[in-house]
């Protein structure tokens, strides 16, 4: 990572109690990183929620990367499973 922003999906999340952060599990959804579908893992002192889409920045250690702010929850994209019927 490099100082980015992205919009991501958070998989899972682990509450580290010694170090009072958080682990996430992440998939990169922004289409325009070269790290879009990308799934990695970060810290953050945020509180996010498994499942759910969050726009963040991120620093550029990769020996220890982190979320460096969580700048707005992104709504999930809608998807159509309902099948047209043929009346």
């Amino acid at each position: 990572m490099r100082r980015q922003r992205l919009v991501i999906r958070v998989i899972t999340s682990e509450w580290l109690s010694v170090q009072k952060m958080s682990k996430y599990k992440y998939e990169v959804l922004s289409k325009s990183s070269k790290y879009f579908g990308n799934v990695d893992i970060i810290f953050s002192e945020h509180d996010l929620r498994a499942g759910h889409h969050y726009e963040v920045s991120v620093n550029d250690n990769t020996g220890n990367p982190r979320i460096t702010r969580a700048l707005r929850e992104v709504e999930r994209p809608v998807k159509l499973t309902a099948r047209l019927v043929k009346s």
